[in-house]
């Protein structure tokens, strides 16, 4: 009787290690990286960048598209921001764009866009669907330009896309600063 006991015991107890479900992946977080370099520009007349998202933007979500899918927006499960994009934009277009305390212009740049893209082929471009707005505190009128950057990743993976999203932070800023330093530039100055 004893040993049935025993043998019974330890049968359930051999079955019951191959039941438990295996533990879930940790989160993995990502940011856009430091060593942001201020762009070598002559200034621009600009005192503060702000930026601002959608609101489908304003969580820490990675988000992605497929070809096959175009109107449905993906979340990476186990990878997330670590804070909300507009945020880690900011920080990067604060270090990047030549600011200058006795400017005369504020840069709002609102994103419409954070996102990986897949093509039919399983290609992806982080993308950056933003809208620029120049104020100056003197005068009503403002400037406005739209900006798309698409920045090739070399495979469709969270922390690929993250770097593809810091190159294309990267080209925002240098495009900005190329903007602001054509037409605007007497807006800012005179």
């Amino acid at each position: 009787m004893r040993r049935i006991l025993v043998l019974a015991l330890s049968v359930c107890g051999l079955c019951s290690c191959g039941v438990l479900p295996p533990a879930s992946p940790s989160v993995i977080q990502h940011d856009l990286g430091s060593g942001f370099v201020r762009l070598l520009r002559e200034p621009l007349g600009l005192r503060a960048v702000t930026v601002s998202a959608s609101p489908m933007l304003a969580g820490l979500a990675m988000h992605y598209r497929t070809a096959d899918q175009p109107t449905v927006r993906g979340i990476y499960a186990f990878n997330r921001w670590a804070a909300p994009p507009a945020v880690l934009v900011e920080q990067a277009a604060v270090r990047l764009l030549p600011l200058d305390p006795g400017g005369r212009c504020r840069l709002s740049i609102v994103m419409a866009d954070f996102i990986l893209e897949v093509d039919a082929a399983g290609r992806g471009e982080a993308v950056i669907a933003s809208n620029l707005r120049l104020t100056r505190d003197d005068r009503p009128a403002v400037l406005t330009r739209s900006l798309d950057v698409r920045v090739p990743v070399a495979a469709v993976q969270p922390a690929l896309a993250a770097q593809g999203l810091r190159e294309a932070v990267g080209v925002l800023a240098d495009q900005t600063a190329d903007w602001l330093g054509g037409d605007p530039r007497g807006f800012c100055r005179d």
